[in-house]
């Protein structure tokens, strides 16, 4: 499963965490994850981390492995550097799932692992949930089309309504 979000906005008690399908979560990170990072890539931070998206042949650095290196070197080259070739591998500037993720294969204990497990795991139940209400939706569709077509709809769009397509969890 491909997972990707983003740190959007603090919203006064916790941070949101945004997907790319639209969902987003709420956590408080101060109490529940005090030691989580962001990846540095702003001029204000002297090393920027660079996620491996290309490797050419070099394998000693796997698609996904996370590096930092110097600003000032990879400034040299591009003031504005989204990708940066090393050793014949292609990097580019760190998203925050992927330096979670990293971390959660790399060192699980830390807080950006911690992170990204918890967020594993409440999109696994929530697509497990609505994989069983879609199992649900459908046994009581094919019951009902055998004894009222108007039934089936009034079943069918009832369940559509209760189905939330959105995860907010406040922790």
């Amino acid at each position: 499963m491909n997972i990707f979000y983003e740190l959007a906005e603090f919203n006064g008690d916790s941070y949101v965490f945004r997907f790319n399908d639209g969902r987003f979560i709420n956590i408080d990170l101060s109490t529940l994850f005090p030691n989580y990072k962001i990846p540095e890539s702003n001029l204000a931070a002297p090393l920027w981390h660079f996620t491996a998206i290309k490797n050419n042949g070099n394998q000693s650095i796997n698609l996904g492995d996370i590096k930092l290196f110097k600003r000032d070197i990879v400034r040299k080259y591009n003031t504005l550097c989204a990708k940066y070739t090393y050793n014949n591998v292609l990097y580019r500037k760190s998203t925050q799932t992927e330096l979670d993720k990293y971390e959660s294969k790399l060192e699980p204990i830390t807080d950006n692992g911690k992170l990204y497990l918890y967020i594993e795991n409440i999109i696994n139940i929530e697509n497990d949930t609505i994989e069983n209400d879609t199992i649900e939706n459908d046994t009581i569709e094919n019951d009902t089309i055998e004894n009222d077509t108007i039934e089936n709809d009034t079943i069918e769009n009832t369940f559509k309504s209760i189905r939330k397509p959105i995860i907010e969890t406040l922790v």
